[in-house]
């Protein structure tokens, strides 16, 4: 417990509160408070004030202890004295304090609802919320973005054996009064303070915008930093007086290196000239102009005594640029003597196409004598500016395409290569039409990696441009600019005309031979048909088309119908994706096309994507003859009847036909089209005959020709064969048995009995009066013959029969033969 100093103990004396990890001195307050004892306390509760123990009897235990913010309404804190003679901890929460004016910090001492006391004098505190720089803006990139280090060109070009002293800048937001910058060079430090004058004066915060801060680097110091490789490393950082650093992710500025010479040990640096006779050069500036094309000079001077004739100059020049690979060209020359043997200056050259606009060029050389190197020489740099004069050649057209182009030989388009043997990395080439089209298709950017693109020119333009002649230049560009531009090439492209043999036509796929033959049969069309039309070469979506069927009538009059048109209808992409387009056509248009007419399938295309109908192309025309009326059609392959078969043909036997035929004996055959009514006749009735209905029975061996005509008198004929045929004679006077047989052997006929087979047939086909009985037999055994008659036991008209009849009986005779 503290011993108060004074008897009179009702006076309570009470220190200022103090903060842990605060900051001392600081200009302008008592303490800094910097981020890491505050924002970035591991716990996260923020900073920590202490209280320490009261005079001994002032405070009694469970007095609340509270922490006061100058102009807050409340408290920071509070905590209950739990030993009267312990310190007290109290805690400042993060975002109590304030970043742009000074804090006061107090505490006050209660017991129940009465103060005890309060301490005295406020405890000043500075704080500051962002720290020097701000955050790195590209953590991938060495330095931190914010952290600008700015070299005097006498150090930033190379320091030689001359330097006394130079300037550096260094510049980054939110700098304050007080701050400390330090530089460091090849690991040596030096320090520099911002004054008051210099930037904004506490408790100001600072702002986003940056603030340089000039100082000056001695030769001294630089002789500190000397190291062996003759360059210097320079960066640099800040922390302000509270003691926040810059990013701590990135705490120093990029590095920059210099060549340092302060012994005067290296050679020369080499002139970088346009001209060489140019006393007024700036040669920190190589000027495009005035180079003009021609190469650039490195124009190296010889006066120092380490360059002696005979020696070997090896120069590398070097062009740089932010976000593009280096261009590095190495070149080499002689010390030379001139007629009086002095030594004469030497020029080496960088060819032009290796100085580009934009970049900073770096020229160094080394000096050897033979394989020893004599010395290198200081860093001659300059910035290019102006503009680069390139020439690049027209595009060309690659084989086996040649100019005119004849569009339809290429299916895939023809290719055009362009070429720039002098391309860096990054440049790409674009393809450019000098006379475009309305719907002209803008070309992609290619890489020139490999120092050529080629570039397609498809269908699609080439079906555009058919009859044209597009004018074709490209652009090289570089670092997304155009910087040169090539003359045209004239890509002349043939037209494709009218009824090119290589254009498919539309096909009608219900004609001949899935429409790729002659005629087109409407008889049997009644549903309608289909016109196909297929891909052409130079097909592409949006192309319009017209299909036009023209025809004429049965009275030769015009019979046409339009069933594709534009606006209404143009290739789309399920016409590309199938191959093909099927488009339907009724059959109310079909069936009045005349017979025999001829009906033209018209299709055009405007493959450059035109309106007008008229200059479209028109595809090859297909033509079709039409039928109307069905053709006579009939089997014609010739029938053969070979069933066992009787004619009574002229016998003159009161039979009737029963309407039945014997198998074998007949065939169906009518027409399978045609016009009816239909009519049969034969050639020959004695061989084959033929009723109404188209039947055709045998009536005797041989053939006979069968036709039919229909009712526009069209005829179609068809062979019928006929064999198996008896012929049935008779003789109706009556005779004995022996009278009867030799009638029968004398007309070279024989018995039709005793043949079952033969009853068999006669069953089928013939019928007779129950009391019909005839001779038929061509021996008499015994004393008996055989008869023919019907079965009396079955229906009248049933089958016939066999009798055995007594010889002398008299009955009328029959027989059969062959052909009468």
């Amino acid at each position: 417990m503290t011993t108060p100093e004074s008897p009179d103990n009702s006076v309570l004396v009470m220190d200022p509160p103090w903060v842990l990890l605060a900051t001392q001195p600081v200009v302008d307050a008592d303490v800094g408070l910097p981020l890491a004892s505050y924002d970035l306390i591991p716990d996260g509760e923020g900073a920590t004030a202490v209280v320490n123990p009261p005079l001994s009897g002032t405070v009694e235990l469970d007095d609340v202890i509270r922490l006061w913010l100058v102009g807050d309404a409340t408290f920071l804190s509070s905590a209950f004295i739990t030993d009267v003679n312990a310190k007290t901890s109290l805690r400042i929460p993060k975002g109590r304090l304030y970043s742009d004016q000074i804090n006061k910090l107090f505490y006050t001492i209660t017991r129940g609802s009465s103060n005890v006391g309060k301490s005295e004098p406020n405890l000043t505190l500075l704080y500051n919320k962002i720290r020097p720089a701000l955050k790195d803006r590209f953590p991938e990139t060495d330095g931190h973005s914010e952290l600008e280090l700015r070299l005097a060109d006498d150090i930033k070009n190379g320091v030689g054996p001359d330097f006394v002293s130079a300037q550096v800048w260094v510049s980054y937001p939110y700098c304050r009064a007080y701050d400390t910058i330090t530089l460091k060079c090849n690991g040596e430090i030096m320090t520099y303070k911002v004054r008051p004058d210099e930037a904004p004066q506490p408790p100001n915060p600072g702002s986003a915008d940056p603030i340089a801060v000039c100082f000056t680097v001695t030769r001294a110091y630089l002789e500190s930093a000397v190291r062996p490789g003759g360059k210097l490393h320079f960066s640099c950082t800040c922390t302000d007086q509270i003691g926040n650093t810059t990013d701590t992710d990135a705490v120093w500025s990029a590095t920059q290196t210099v060549d340092e010479d302060l012994a005067g040990l290296l050679l020369p640096a080499a002139l970088l000239r346009e001209q060489l006779n140019d006393p007024d050069d700036d040669l920190s500036v190589i000027d495009l102009e005035k180079l003009g094309g021609k190469p650039l000079l490195l124009v190296i001077l010889t006066a120092d005594s380490r360059f002696r004739v005979g020696y070997t100059l090896n120069a590398v020049y070097t062009a740089t640029l932010t976000g593009q690979a280096d261009v590095v060209v190495r070149v080499s020359g002689m010390v030379e003597a001139d007629e009086f043997g002095q030594k004469k200056i030497c020029v080496l050259e960088v060819p032009n196409d290796k100085v580009l606009a934009g970049r900073t060029v770096t020229v160094m050389y080394e000096l050897f004598d033979g394989a020893t190197l004599v010395g290198r020489s200081k860093a001659a740099t300059a910035l290019v500016v102006g503009e680069n004069t390139i020439e690049i050649d027209a595009p060309r057209l690659l084989a086996p395409a040649t100019i005119p182009v004849d569009a339809l030989d290429h299916e895939q388009g023809v290719n055009v290569r362009v070429d720039f043997a002098a391309a860096q990395p990054g440049d790409k080439a674009q393809l450019v039409l000098r006379n475009p089209l309305p719907g002209s298709p803008d070309f992609p950017e290619l890489s020139l990696d490999q120092t050529f693109a080629i570039f397609n020119l498809d269908v699609v333009f080439l079906g555009l441009w058919h009859g044209k002649a597009p004018e074709l230049s490209w652009d090289l560009i570089r670092g997304g600019k155009v910087i040169a531009q090539s003359l045209p090439l004239v890509l002349t492209v043939l037209p494709i005309l009218n009824e090119d043999d290589r254009l498919p036509t539309p096909k009608i796929l219900q004609a001949a031979n899935n429409g790729d033959g002659p005629e087109l049969d409407v008889s049997n069309l009644t549903p309608g048909a289909t016109v196909r039309c297929l891909v052409w070469p130079l097909i592409a979506f949006g192309q319009p088309v017209w299909l036009h069927l023209r025809g004429k009538n049965a009275i030769g009059g015009e019979h046409n119908i339009t069933l594709l048109r534009h606006p209404t209808n143009a290739v789309h992409q399920a016409w590309l994706n199938a191959g093909y387009y099927d488009v339907s056509v009724l059959y109310s248009y079909l069936k009045d096309l005349g017979d025999g007419s001829v009906l033209e399938v018209w299709f055009t295309a405007a493959l450059d994507k035109g309106t007008d109908e008229s200059k479209a192309v028109t595809f090859p025309i297909r033509t079709y003859r039409v039928k109307v009326i069905p053709d006579l059609i009939i089997d014609e392959s010739p029938l053969f009847l070979t069933g066992a078969n009787f004619s009574i043909r002229g016998a003159g036997l009161p039979w009737t036909h029963s309407g039945a035929d014997p198998v074998g004996t007949y065939a169906d055959r009518t027409p399978t089209s045609g016009i009816l009514p239909y009519e049969y006749f034969t050639s020959d009735n004695k061989i084959a005959i033929v009723d109404g209905s188209g039947r055709v029975r045998s009536e005797g061996n041989g053939t006979a020709r069968i036709t039919v005509t229909d009712g526009l008198l069209r005829s179609a004929s068809y062979d019928v064969n006929c064999t198996n045929v008896n012929h049935i004679v008779w003789n109706p006077t009556p005779m004995d048995a022996y009278q009867a047989a030799a009638w029968t052997a004398a007309i070279g006929a024989t018995a039709i009995i005793p043949y079952e087979t033969n009853l068999s047939v006669l069953g089928v086909k013939f019928r007779a009066a129950a009391s019909f009985i005839a001779w038929s037999t061509d021996r008499v055994p015994g004393n008996g013959a055989v008869a023919l008659g019907p079965n009396t036991a079955v229906p009248p008209g049933g089958s016939w029969k066999a009798y055995v009849s007594t010889a002398i009986d008299l009955n009328p005779v029959i027989a059969m033969k062959g052909n009468l």
